[in-house]
């Protein structure tokens, strides 16, 4: 009969480091798929707030008119304070005259305030809702309204939102018929920009 013959110590302990290094290297394999699948999912949830708050934005400012639009920056090219009246009410319905004409009921004022990573939006009631558009709110109307009615935040991670012409980069420092606002996130350098045309 041939007896059966045990591993050797030195087999063993070769044995189990193959093991141990395969075991490290699926692992890292593992965490590096977990960590991409967080930074991919977190990317997604970061332009889908972006998307839609550009698209509430881009509503808003279809209903307004060029003559109430006032764009001001306090600090920086990236600090933008944009504030213009809208016919929309809290819950963003639109209020129409007899005559289905917008009437506009307040102002609505979006902001990124120097020094922070959120977008803001303050709301600032008109006195006397009309059809006819109201006039345009000066920089210290906006500081005053902001301190009074500090805004909702409605995205984070934003390091820029600007206003630029349609057919470059120059920043706008006046309203014009078209020009381009861009919204940024720091996080993976995510960008948003949308043009705006007004009717009115």
């Amino acid at each position: 009969m041939k007896s059966s013959k045990g591993f050797t110590l030195p087999e063993v302990l070769v044995t189990l480091g193959v093991f141990l290094l395969i075991l490290t290297v699926i692992g890292t394999l593992l965490s590096f798929g977990v960590r991409q699948s967080l930074r991919q999912n977190q990317r997604s949830e970061s332009m889908r707030q972006l998307m839609i708050q550009a698209t509430v934005l881009g509503d808003q400012l279809r209903t307004t008119a060029q003559s109430s639009l006032t764009l001001y920056r306090p600090a920086s090219q990236k600090d933008l304070h944009l504030a213009f009246a809208v016919p929309q009410d809290e819950q963003g319905r639109i209020l129409r005259d007899g005559q289905q004409l917008l009437v506009y009921q307040s102002y609505r004022i979006w902001y990124r305030k120097a020094g922070s990573s959120h977008l803001l939006v303050s709301q600032l009631p008109i006195s006397m809702p009309s059809s006819t558009p109201p006039q345009p709110l000066s920089p210290s109307e906006i500081a005053a309204a902001i301190v009074a009615r500090p805004g909702k935040k409605v995205l984070e991670q934003v390091d820029s939102f600007e206003a630029l012409s349609l057919h470059s980069d120059s920043p706008l420092t006046s309203p014009q018929p078209g020009f381009r606002l861009r919204i940024g996130l720091s996080t993976d350098q995510l960008s948003y920009t949308q043009a705006v045309r007004f009717l009115r």
